[in-house]
């Protein structure tokens, strides 16, 4: 089975757009699963707060870098979706 990588990008910039990477949905669903690595394979971001990740780590800010991602989701009639791949953060 093949898994494709899906790449993203956030600017965590303050200005109000594209300042969260974060999972963009509509209706109820429950994120189960929403982690975020560097590229030395720590963990920089680990929770399921649908606001996501604001690109800071231990309250300073991450620097400009590509990060792994994996997310997993479940919908209501209990369907899981998982998604992985690179978030490339922009200061």
């Amino acid at each position: 089975v093949s898994q494709s990588r899906y790449t993203a990008a956030f600017t965590p910039d303050g200005d109000g757009n594209n300042d969260f990477f974060r999972v963009v949905y509509k209706g109820n669903i429950e994120i189960r699963e929403f982690r975020v690595w560097n590229r030395w394979g720590q963990t920089v971001f680990n929770s399921v707060n649908p606001e996501g990740w604001d690109g800071n780590v231990g309250g300073k800010p991450a620097p400009s870098d590509v990060y792994v991602y994996k997310i997993r989701i479940v919908f209501p009639d209990g369907k899981e979706f998982n998604r992985q791949g690179d978030a490339t953060l922009i200061r």
